[in-house]
């Protein structure tokens, strides 16, 4: 007879229910719970023999989480062997064949091992050596807490990523290989802090000049009182060309016998344009000739705010220089 055929028969043998086992489960736990949980086994056993393994599987998990018993704990783990789960299966079965008290574990303990075994070919180890504590293991990309103690994975192929806060996160691929150990030293790189700019440099102290001597540009208020004086003149200059061209327009008018007075609300268009424009003039020339007095009685005042006082340095500086150019 093959193995395979007796692991068949052995697994065919488990989902039988035994009634010794069922009375004794039920004498153990009394209550309403036990009840429920003994009934929810009986679902999954009629479950798995339809073929319908992960209903049988969920009908098992309420048993446990109901009423935990190895017998309970157990049918979890062979359903899980039917789905491949193996890693969950291996879980559940090392924690039912581990009962040494239950009856019904061991009535079928040799069937739970054959079954384990099965399991375990499935199975490769994982060793991680990381130097950083507490580091955190990703796998596919499901969390899988931090580093410790060997993993028990199903062969094939995974993407495991060790990341660590501070520290720049290491991923690779790793093969399980059933029935042997997968080792894996990952070093874990700091994170560097960014260079600090350096502190700026100190502001520069102004200086104030002594009392008696002047600015570098010569006097207090600089060429502001010459802009002053130009620009007056430039503005009065305007303002005089301005009323130049507007006593042109007045000839004009007065010259063209269309054109019958200034006074007249009637005005043909031509007349009514040349008064507008000798209007518009007058006003240009008022205001640069009042603009143009204005910044020069400004830029007065400013040269004699600005001229050197007797005995000043300044003073005696330009007396220095008059003296020099007379002699």
């Amino acid at each position: 007879m093959t193995k395979s055929c007796v692991t068949a028969l052995l697994c065919g043998a488990l989902l039988l229910p035994c009634r010794v086992g069922h009375a004794e489960d039920v004498k153990a736990g009394a209550g309403a719970s036990a009840l429920d949980a003994d009934a929810l086994i009986r679902a999954g056993l009629d479950a798995r023999k339809k073929g319908d393994d992960a209903a049988a599987l969920g009908l098992f998990e309420r048993a446990v989480a109901a009423h935990r018993t190895p017998r309970g704990v157990a049918q979890v783990g062979l359903a899980e062997q039917a789905l491949g789960r193996w890693e969950d299966a291996e879980q559940h079965l090392l924690e039912a064949t581990a009962s040494s008290s239950d009856p019904w574990i061991s009535a079928h303990r040799g069937a739970l091992q054959t079954s384990l075994e099965t399991v375990r070919a499935h199975l490769g180890t994982l060793e991680l050596a990381v130097d950083v504590p507490d580091a955190e293991l990703v796998i596919d990309g499901g969390p899988r807490g931090n580093v410790g103690a060997p993993l028990r994975l199903a062969a094939g192929t995974y993407a495991i990523e060790v990341r660590h806060e501070g520290y720049y996160s290491v991923t690779r691929q790793v093969v399980i290989v059933a029935s042997q150990t997968s080792r894996e030293t990952v070093a874990l790189r700091r994170v560097e802090a960014p260079p600090q700019a350096p502190p700026p440099p100190p502001a520069p102290v102004a200086v104030a000049p002594p009392r008696d001597e002047a600015p570098a540009s010569g006097s207090r208020f600089g060429s502001t009182k010459w802009w002053l004086l130009g620009g007056g003149g430039v503005v009065a200059a305007g303002g005089a060309i301005a009323l130049i061209a507007r006593q042109g327009e007045v000839s004009a008018y007065n010259d063209d016998a269309s054109c019958p007075g200034a006074s007249d609300p009637n005005q043909p268009a031509r007349c009514a344009g040349r008064l507008s424009t000798g209007r518009t003039l007058e006003t240009l020339g008022i205001v640069g000739l009042v603009g143009g007095a204005l910044l020069g009685a400004a830029s007065g005042v400013l040269l004699v705010i600005d001229a050197p006082q007797p005995g000043s340095a300044r003073a005696a500086r330009n007396w220095g220089v008059a003296c020099t150019g007379r002699f």
